[in-house]
């Protein structure tokens, strides 16, 4: 069931760039934003569903960390 808030916030991000990442969540976290983050979110299972729920019914803003290869 999708959550209440308009302002969900998605993490996408390369494993590789997981602490960066984490810094970004915690940060957000402190504001009182509603974030997604696999690392504290994604339970086992059917995570292919649990991701494309939140991307498709829950999130509103979708944040893309990329680095250099």
């Amino acid at each position: 069931m999708p959550r209440a808030s308009k302002d969900r916030v998605f993490l996408s991000y390369a494993h590789q760039n997981l602490d960066m990442v984490r810094q970004i969540y915690v940060g957000l976290k402190e504001r009182k934003i509603d974030v997604w983050f696999d690392k504290e979110d994604l339970g086992p299972g059917l995570w292919k569903r649990s991701i494309g729920n939140v991307l498709c019914l829950e999130a509103q803003i979708f944040i893309c960390y990329i680095s250099r290869p």
